[in-house]
């Protein structure tokens, strides 16, 4: 349209929407919608930016969503959900997430944590993870959250950790390196370094060279070799057609963590790859993430969880 400017929005509120812009008038209406508003207003976390310091002196980013309702007395502190982003260099974003919210108007509180590695932030944030990934990733989700749990922000005894992908592996790392975190939820994770450099395909074969090291240090960092140190329940997620992450490397991982008897539940999902894309399935991938924190970390829920089997030590 002559005079005007459409672009994409992705508002922290709602869905994404199409804008055109008037030049003429200063006008803005909006052209069409992803969808209706899954929230009223009053129901939408909206986020808070901030820094903390890592055990290093690092300052890290991340955007701090604070529940909305859900069944919390006024003087309990809200359980927290702690995300680590895939990549592992990808970033947060502040857009309508409906996972995010999804948790919110349950009572929780959640944190998307930029640990370092993350983009978006500068390239020596960047580099900052370089020889350091399933280290300084997983150390600075918990500081993150030790610092919440200092504000008097968050429940201290009601703390998970939840990432897919190479946030899966930030998952299992920080579960093996301290003890903050009182559950883990991993999607299509990565548990074994010399597997995803044995057997993913050829565009990211060699991507852990630089962000952990040889054989040696795949070896020493992967998480399937350090099970023993794991104390907190796990909930593993994974596409059977998977490329990337292949359903046989959490299925590796589910038998060393039964093996090492750290209570684990396991969902597979026929047909889907590295990432969940039929609505069903996301549906109840998200509906047993709920019902598995609710359950580990003895969470009374409002509605019906969905059946789940944890396998108990």
């Amino acid at each position: 349209m002559p005079g005007a400017i459409a672009c994409l929005t992705r508002p922290a509120d709602a869905p994404p929407r199409v804008l055109l812009h008037h030049l003429s008038s200063g006008d803005t209406s909006v052209l069409a919608c992803a969808g209706a508003p899954l929230l009223a207003p009053d129901l939408v976390s909206r986020p808070e930016a901030c820094t903390f310091r890592a055990r290093d002196g690092f300052q890290i980013a991340g955007q701090f969503y604070p529940p909305r309702s859900g069944p919390a007395a006024a003087d309990e502190l809200p359980p927290l959900l702690v995300l680590a982003h895939g990549g592992p260099t990808g970033r947060t974003n502040t857009a309508f997430n409906a996972r995010i919210q999804f948790f919110t108007s349950r009572g929780w509180a959640v944190l998307d944590v930029d640990y370092r590695g993350s983009s978006g932030l500068g390239r020596s944030y960047r580099d900052a993870l370089r020889g350091h990934w399933g280290e300084r990733d997983a150390d600075d989700c918990e500081d993150a959250a030790y610092a919440l749990v200092q504000m008097r922000r968050v429940d201290p005894h009601r703390i998970a950790i939840r990432g897919a992908s190479a946030g899966g592996l930030t998952v299992l790392a920080a579960l093996t390196r301290g003890s903050l975190f009182r559950a883990g939820i991993s999607a299509y994770g990565i548990g074994d370094l010399d597997a995803l450099a044995r057997e993913t395909h050829k565009f990211e074969s060699r991507y852990v060279d630089t962000l952990i090291g040889g054989p040696e240090q795949r070896h020493a960092r992967s998480p399937i070799h350090r099970v023993n140190r794991i104390r907190a329940p796990i909930l593993l997620l994974q596409g059977s057609e998977d490329r990337i992450v292949p359903a046989a490397q959490s299925r590796a991982m589910v038998d060393a963590l039964r093996a090492a008897r750290v209570p684990v539940a396991y969902v597979e999902f026929v047909g889907e790859g590295h990432g969940f894309r039929r609505a069903e399935h996301i549906e109840h991938a998200l509906a047993t993430e709920y019902a598995f924190l609710c359950k580990t970390l003895g969470i009374r829920s409002a509605e019906p969880l969905v059946p789940l089997e944890i396998d108990l030590p």
